[in-house]
């Protein structure tokens, strides 16, 4: 029995790669299914640096921007995981329609390297990914995160196209 990992970020091959583990787990003798989605790090955004700094300009004191600054960085942030777990629950319903119950997994880093060590540490033998996904300005080349993910996992990789 296989324990099967995929990776979903919102984009239409994830979408696609959660249909086809769907009819995988159907046909075959799938043991558990793991739906993973990884944010990257929030970073410290031009808008929101550019934000502070003309709080700054209206605050009392260096104190009070740096406050305004951590806010919306944590606001950035929160929008990130609810964007994060609309993600999850979506494709979880496509399996679920299978009668297949995944678990979620939400994590923060690099995309790649954080696939890669979840499925090692938790014991999945085959990961599905898109070709490409909604990775910004990295969906220009196509599939970094799923070639990345190819050269480091130590699981067999499937690459839904």
């Amino acid at each position: 029995m296989l324990k099967m990992l995929v990776c979903v970020d919102g984009s239409k091959q994830s979408h696609k790669a959660v249909e086809y583990a769907a009819q995988m787990s159907a046909s075959c003798q799938i043991h558990e299914v793991g739906l993973i989605c990884v944010n990257e790090p929030v970073e410290h955004s031009q808008w929101i640096t550019s934000y502070a700094k003309v709080g700054r300009e209206f605050t009392e004191s260096q104190e009070e921007a740096d406050r305004l600054k951590e806010l919306l960085e944590k606001e950035q942030k929160t929008v990130k995981e609810k964007e994060q777990e609309k993600c999850l629950e979506e494709a979880a319903e496509i399996l679920r329609k299978q009668q297949i119950e995944p678990e979620l997994i939400a994590r923060e880093g690099h995309p790649a390297h954080v696939i890669c060590e979840t499925a090692e540490k938790k014991g999945y033998d085959l990961i599905l990914i898109g070709s490409r996904g909604l990775s910004g300005m990295k969906k220009v080349f196509l599939g970094s995160v799923s070639h990345a993910v190819i050269q480091e996992a130590q699981a067999s990789v499937l690459v839904v196209k």
